[in-house]
């Protein structure tokens, strides 16, 4: 491999390497499991540099949802799909936790992005109010509003979504 190509792996990585943490944490993969799809995504990047004719970000992130989806359809195959969401009914197995992790995606996207860490950090992370405003430095009564403006707006537009 070229120096050139090593410095735009290098360059690159650099930009967004610490990103693509935070990218899978929000996907709800485990704690335990995010250095490791950070390392595929890693080798991936660094066995296809020489194909990159982009932004090395957005192509890092393609890169990273598939490794993703390759993720989530492995867990699902072997029933170990992390529960922590609540919906109605998930009873119908694997495929039916998968559908409740999708919309769970598309209404944490729906939210701006205060909202959105205010309602990970309280619903999925089960924080304390007064643990998430300090976290986010911002008085309580304002992270409570956000919560409850968060909730409001996911209830109406997903009212599959039951959160606690």
């Amino acid at each position: 491999m070229s120096d050139d190509l090593e410095r735009k792996f290098d360059a690159g990585w650099a930009e967004v390497g610490d990103d693509l943490g935070g990218f899978f944490y929000r996907k709800g993969v485990r704690a335990d499991d995010i250095p490791d799809l950070v390392q595929e995504v890693a080798m991936r990047a660094w066995k296809g540099i020489d194909q990159l004719r982009g932004p090395f970000r957005a192509w890092a992130f393609t890169i990273a949802r598939r490794v993703f989806y390759d993720y989530l359809q492995k867990v699902t195959k072997e029933g170990d799909f992390p529960e922590d969401y609540v919906v109605e009914d998930t009873s119908s197995g694997p495929s039916q936790i998968a559908h409740a992790k999708v919309l769970l995606e598309q209404c944490l996207n729906e939210l701006d992005e205060i909202g959105r860490k205010c309602v990970v950090m309280s619903v999925i992370e089960g924080k304390k109010l007064e643990k998430i405003a300090e976290s986010l430095e911002i008085p309580v009564s304002t992270a409570h509003y956000h919560i409850d403006r968060s909730r409001k707006m996911l209830k109406e537009k997903f009212p599959d979504l039951v959160l606690q």
